[in-house]
C-alpha cells in the first residue's frame, strides 16, 4: 500500500511540470509545429521538382536540364563556435548562379552540436532543446528570438522588417498553475495582453481560466482565442508568404 501511494505521489508531482496545454491553444510548441510549414514544404518541393545533389553542408538544385553553373540554385551552410563557446552559430547562405542573394542565420546555446542541414530544411531544428535560439531572415530584416529557463520560455516575434513592433508570448511555470501571455509593444505602444492559467492543483487540474486587458478582465475563452488569433495571424502570414517573396524579390526557385 505504501509503494502505491509513493507511486501515485510522484506521479501527480511530475505532472505539475509537464501539462499539456489545450490543442487548441497557442503554446509555442504549437506554434513551432504548425507556424513554418510552408516554408519546410517549399524546401521539400525543391527536391520533387528539380535535380539536386546533396553533402552533408551543401545542397545543390539543378533548375535546367543542362546542369552547367549557370542553372544552380545553391544553399550552403558554414557554422562556427563564438569565442567564449556558449553559442553556436549556423549561417544558410543561398546562391543563384554564384551569386549570394540571402541568408538565414541561427542562433543557439544550451546545445553541443551544429545543426544538421537537413533539420534546417525541415525546421525540426526548432523541436530541440536549447536556451536561446535566434532565426534571422537576413534580406527582409525578420528576427524570431526564443529563450528558456526552468521558470518560462519566451519568444519574441519582430515579423515586420525594421519596425519596432514586437509580438511577445510567454509561457510560466509555476508550482500550482501554468501560464501563458500574449502581447505585442512598440515604440509608445502596449498591447492589451492575452492570458490563459491553468490550474496545476490536485483538486481542480487542468482547469483554465481566460484574461483581456491590462486590467485582466476574466472572459470566456471565445473572446481569448479571438484576440489570441488576431495577434498571431500577423506573425503566421508573414511566415507563410515568405516561401513567395523568396521566389518573387529574391529569385528563389518556383515550385509546383
Amino acid at each position: 500500500m505504501r509503494l502505491f501511494l509513493l507511486i501515485l505521489f510522484f506521479s501527480l508531482s511530475s505532472n505539475v511540470f509537464s501539462a499539456d496545454w489545450p490543442i487548441q491553444m497557442h503554446s509555442i510548441e504549437n506554434f513551432n509545429k504548425t507556424s513554418y510549414n510552408s516554408l519546410s514544404t517549399y524546401f521539400s518541393n525543391l527536391k520533387t521538382n528539380y535535380a539536386f545533389i546533396e553533402k552533408e553542408k551543401e545542397i545543390i538544385f539543378f533548375t535546367e536540364i543542362n546542369r552547367s553553373r549557370s542553372n544552380q540554385f545553391k544553399i550552403i551552410q558554414k557554422s562556427f563556435k563564438s569565442q567564449n563557446d556558449i553559442f553556436y552559430n549556423d549561417f544558410f547562405s543561398f546562391y543563384l548562379n554564384n551569386f549570394l542573394i540571402e541568408t538565414i542565420t541561427i542562433k543557439r546555446s544550451g546545445v553541443n552540436s551544429f545543426l544538421k542541414l537537413k533539420n534546417f530544411l525541415n525546421f525540426s531544428f526548432l523541436q530541440s532543446n536549447y536556451n536561446y535560439l535566434s532565426l534571422k531572415f537576413s534580406k527582409f530584416n525578420i528576427n524570431i528570438n526564443y529563450l528558456k529557463t526552468k521558470e518560462n520560455s519566451k519568444v519574441t516575434f519582430k515579423p515586420y522588417g525594421d519596425s519596432p513592433l514586437e509580438i511577445q508570448l510567454i509561457e510560466s511555470y509555476l508550482e500550482t498553475k501554468q501560464i501563458s501571455q500574449l502581447y505585442y509593444q512598440c515604440d509608445g505602444c502596449d498591447g492589451d495582453k492575452v492570458t490563459a492559467v491553468m490550474n496545476l492543483d490536485r483538486d481542480h487540474y487542468g482547469e483554465m481560466s481566460y484574461y483581456l486587458s491590462n486590467n485582466q478582465t476574466q472572459v470566456n475563452p471565445v473572446s481569448f482565442y479571438t484576440q489570441a488569433s488576431g495577434y498571431l495571424s500577423g506573425v503566421r502570414s508573414v511566415l507563410d508568404s515568405m516561401p513567395n517573396r523568396f521566389c518573387s524579390n529574391l529569385g528563389f526557385p518556383l515550385v509546383e
